[in-house]
């Protein structure tokens, strides 16, 4: 990188600041990292596409603490946890108590009606629909 670009670049982080969550600049506009307006200018493909990815690293990271199991399972388990942890987030997943332990017992049928039985299936059942069949056909 040029030396001017680099200068230009330091000197734009001094006056915008780096902020990682959404604020109104004070012209009223949705803004966020180092200035970047929302309204006027959506983010790109490629942004979402690495924000996308950071979120899905850091709930395996989750995931290998607080259901260490969770890797020796197969394909379509593993789709399904990562997946309610993504929507749910960590600590909803967890709330999870007799699904987790059905999974971690190979009891997929268990594992599916729990999923079913449950609060998450009402908010979006069509999701959750769809990940107690990937559990129920993962059964052998």
């Amino acid at each position: 990188m040029e030396k001017w670009l680099e200068d230009a670049k330091d000197l734009i982080v001094k006056n915008e600041g780096i902020r990682a969550k959404m604020y109104r600049c004070e012209n009223g506009f949705a803004t966020i990292g180092v200035g970047h307006n929302l309204d006027t200018t959506p983010i790109t493909k490629d942004a979402i596409e690495m924000i996308f990815n950071d979120d899905v690293q850091f709930l395996i990271g989750r995931l290998n603490v607080y259901v260490p199991w969770w890797m020796t399972k197969s394909h379509k388990v593993r789709m399904v946890l990562l997946d309610m942890a993504f929507n749910l987030g960590i600590a909803g997943l967890l709330k999870f108590k007799r699904m987790l332990s059905h999974i971690e017992n190979d009891n997929y049928m268990g594992a599916s009606a729990e999923l079913l039985n449950s609060r998450y299936a009402k908010q979006v059942p069509k999701r959750a629909n769809h990940n107690a069949m990937l559990l129920r056909n993962f059964e052998v």
